[in-house]
């Protein structure tokens, strides 16, 4: 692997963990930017680094030409190292957070009025739903979710950057 590719997957962790920590430790976990956007926010803040880190590379390291190949294998090298760091975080992160988050979003008013907008539910099941709910939340399930968005916009997002920014000799 190569060591810039490393030190790169390195950085935008700290970052992505830096924002996520911002969020759930500023209390805004639970408003609109923080529940729905922060994670995706996160995961699509990779595309500068790659590209960042693939012209760094690329000037640096092959003076100023690579392949398409080589291009794919330092980013996929970058999203990995990046995915076992912040999937290390998520789940830690539900462990010692996420299931009093959980708790707190589904007896909300928020979640409230998103049962209420569900014409096929009926009222006396709000309480029978809110349960199933706190009991179904784990930080596996978490977790998971939140690298598999990772891994699909990462991957394809290392396909157009490296096609990009690929140099070939002639």
């Amino acid at each position: 692997m190569n060591k810039k590719a490393l030190l790169y997957g390195l950085i935008y962790s700290i970052t992505f963990i830096s924002i996520k920590l911002t969020v759930l430790l500023g209390g805004y976990s639970l408003n609109n930017f923080g529940y729905y956007f922060s994670n995706i926010s996160c995961v699509l803040l990779i595309i500068p680094f790659y590209f960042i880190a693939l012209k760094h590379i690329r000037d640096k390291d092959y003076k100023g030409v690579i392949s398409g190949k080589e291009s794919i294998r330092l980013l996929l090298s970058i999203f990995g190292v990046s995915a076992i760091i912040t999937g290390i975080y998520n789940f830690i992160e539900f462990e010692y957070f996420g299931k009093n988050l959980a708790i707190n979003y589904y007896n909300s008013e928020k979640f409230l009025i998103y049962l209420k907008n569900q014409s096929k539910i009926k009222v006396e099941d709000y309480v029978k739903i809110i349960a199933e709910q706190i009991d179904n939340a784990s930080s596996f399930k978490s977790t998971t979710s939140k690298l598999f968005s990772a891994i699909l916009i990462s991957t394809s997002s290392a396909f157009i950057v490296a096609s990009i920014m690929k140099r070939n000799s002639k």
